[in-house]
């Protein structure tokens, strides 16, 4: 029989939560496109920071302007190569 004494307990929990930013970007995700025009639209009208990009001025950076392709550094080695070989 157990009698009255001093008995210890450890117990551990684990939760995961999302970051505000995360749980956004999850719920647009999910939205079909014309909630998402009118989300869109209702975020363009509250912040004054956000501006709509007309469809005529959008493009898409596919390199970074720093970095130089591979071909190019490539061709440039070749053109160098005396120099480069001399010293």
């Amino acid at each position: 029989m157990a009698g009255p004494g001093l008995h210890q307990v450890q117990r551990l929990s684990l939760q995961q939560i999302l970051a505000p930013q995360l749980q956004q970007s999850l719920h647009l995700l999910q939205v079909p496109t014309l909630e998402l025009r009118s989300l869109v639209q209702e975020e363009l009208q509250q912040n004054p920071l956000l501006e709509e990009i007309p469809k005529d001025e959008t493009r898409v950076e596919t390199e970074s302007p720093d970095v130089e392709s591979p071909e190019k550094i490539s061709q440039f080695l070749l053109d160098n190569h005396e120099y480069y070989s001399d010293n």
